[in-house]
């Protein structure tokens, strides 16, 4: 075909030969066409219909086989191809691409990189990790790419599998303090102490100044250090130049300031930390507090009472799925491994399948949750409900258990979708004093939670999260089960028999003895949780009045809006 491909009959012709299902012939004459005209705009957009139409068909090998033998096309091109793949499952397809990449630009599987961002888009930590497995096997045995493998396998909690490919890149890169870190977090989650502190302190032995190891020590025990420790963390605060060590080490030092009662020094340090944590986020991953508002307009504008009687039943049957959401640090891990302690219970830690499954529901549908059709809403609870039935097999939990916690504190903003979702599931809301909650997520040093960098985000974090909450109560057939904090601390058994009571469980006194538990525990509060109960955290805030001073009087006002708590489990009806 004669350069330029981009002619109408040229674009027909490719069009109507990938229609017809013969994308090895389409795939011959694409390849003829980057090479005469590899730098045509029409052509990049044509080949983005023709990857869409042949993945869809099942037969987008041979189109991707041709593209991946191209010497002309730029790396991010080919990313950018292979995930639309992915959209549809393609994965050999897509990871031919994948490694195309790769081989013209090592620099698309680093830490940041182009890889590491489109796998991130997918919403699927399972589909990412299948694809880093794939480019493994494949032979790639890139350092960057096996380091952004071992992150892809913790987090699809893939134990056994992340700690062979951190063994796999400590032998490849002998003094990277990064997979000695990561197998003392590994262990910090399953309580060996003791391990934990031998990996960690293997790392510092690799690199004297690593601030995730040093954090890690440092939390180990409980953030009580040696005043030369704390001297020398201060030495390394006026030396070092890299803005996230940096915030790391400063938080270091306010926790440890707070465990000591220096409420003013833990209040400086943690302006510092959040100030450098915020400058260094990438700009695509800032929170940007005008589009959650708008998030939310469309949430309580497209969820209404008629919208969930057009969508009711059309989900899935599954009665085993506990939904526990609320705001950070409102005592959703703590209620978590509460429940899990039941013996009919078990609990699956922070899943992200729910937002995953929403998103996939819109892409079937329409943009929108107003236009979700009963069809897209089945697909995509099965979809969900598969997830969860991997993760307890995954992570050799009781397949007969009559119910199971997924805890993700962000899931308060999809509870409608949720209540689609999983007609009988119980969605169970964590609330805390709000000033408590601003103050607990300003001095918690968060990964992936940009709003809690500045207290202005924090306060008006929280009065969205209250103006959605008294929206989902006004929703007839949601049914929220509420709990507060501060119930679980005074009366914890009361409190939880009444949640049980719903989901149609009897009480059990293991639920008391939750503290001596075993199982991971990967959440901000993996320390705390294994604790007796305490009420040490109630009414903290009053102490660091002046660290809240700039947004005291917003959470004034939302604490007294809330008044006091309501009555545990209150609920039109009960969960099934």
């Amino acid at each position: 075909m004669p350069a330029p491909i981009a002619t109408a009959a040229g674009i027909a012709s490719l069009r109507a030969l990938a229609r017809s299902g013969r994308c090895a012939d389409a795939a011959d004459t694409l390849q003829r066409a980057w090479q005469d005209a590899p730098h045509d705009p029409a052509l990049a957009t044509l080949t983005d219909e023709l990857l869409t139409l042949a993945a869809r068909q099942r037969q987008a090998g041979p189109i991707a086989t041709a593209l991946a033998g191209l010497p002309l096309i730029a790396p991010q091109r080919l990313v950018h191809w292979a995930q639309s793949l992915l959209r549809e499952r393609q994965l050999e397809a897509a990871c031919m691409l994948f490694a195309r990449a790769i081989a013209i630009e090592p620099r698309v599987a680093a830490p940041g990189g182009v890889l590491a961002t489109a796998l991130r888009q997918l919403d699927d930590v399972d589909l990412a990790g299948a694809v880093l497995a794939r480019l493994a096997a494949d032979g790639i045995d890139d350092p960057d790419l096996l380091r952004l493998r071992c992150e892809y396998l913790i987090a699809g909690e893939r134990r056994a599998e992340a700690g062979d490919a951190l063994d796999r890149l400590a032998r490849a890169c002998p003094n990277d303090a990064y997979p000695w870190v990561e197998r003392g977090r590994l262990a910090l989650a399953r309580d060996d102490r003791a391990q934990a502190r031998a990996h960690l302190l293997a790392a510092l032995q690799r690199h004297a100044d690593n601030v995730a190891a040093t954090w890690e020590l440092a939390q180990l025990d409980d953030w009580q250090v040696e005043p030369a420790q704390v001297e020398a963390l201060r030495a390394r605060c006026r030396s070092e130049r890299d803005p996230k060590a940096l915030a790391g080490l400063h938080a270091i030092l306010g926790r440890v300031a707070d465990r000591q009662g220096d409420v003013a020094g833990a209040a400086q340090h943690a302006a510092i930390a959040n100030s450098l944590l915020a400058a260094c986020t990438p700009a695509a991953q800032r929170y940007d507090p005008a589009a959650h508002a708008v998030f939310v307009d469309a949430i309580v504008r497209d969820c209404t009472p008629e919208w969930l009687r057009r969508l009711a039943g059309t989900g899935d049957g599954d009665r085993r799925p506990v939904f526990v959401v609320g705001l950070p640090r409102s005592g959703t891990t703590l209620l978590e491994r509460m429940l899990a302690a039941h013996p009919g219970i078990i609990g699956v830690g922070e899943q992200a399948f729910a937002i995953a499954a929403m998103r996939r529901a819109l892409r079937l549908s329409g943009a929108s949750l107003a236009a979700l059709t009963p069809a897209a809403v089945q697909a995509a609870a099965a979809w969900h409900r598969q997830q969860l039935d991997e993760r307890v097999q995954r992570l050799e939990l009781d397949t007969a258990a009559a119910r199971i916690v997924d805890k993700m504190p962000d899931n308060y903003l999809l509870a409608g979708w949720l209540r689609v979702a999983f007609p009988h599931a119980a969605i169970i809301h964590c609330q805390r004093d709000p000033r408590d909650v601003a103050l607990s997520c300003w001095l918690t040093h968060f990964s992936g939670v940009p709003w809690s960098c500045s207290l202005d985000h924090i306060a008006g974090r929280i009065e969205h999260h209250r103006r959605l909450l008294r929206h989902w109560r006004t929703l007839p057939g949601l049914n929220l089960l509420e709990v507060h904090y501060e119930d679980i601390i005074a009366t914890p058994r009361q409190t939880v028999s009444a949640l049980l009571a719903a989901m149609g469980l009897p009480w059990h006194d293991d639920v008391l003895a939750f503290a001596g538990r075993g199982g991971h525990v990967t959440s901000a509060s993996h320390r705390q949780v294994r604790e007796p109960l305490h009420g040490r955290s109630i009414g903290r805030w009053h102490a660091h009045r002046a660290t809240l001073q700039s947004v005291l009087p917003r959470l004034h006002a939302i604490a007294a809006v809330d008044g006091s708590p309501p009555a545990c489990g209150t609920s039109s009806r009960d969960a099934d």
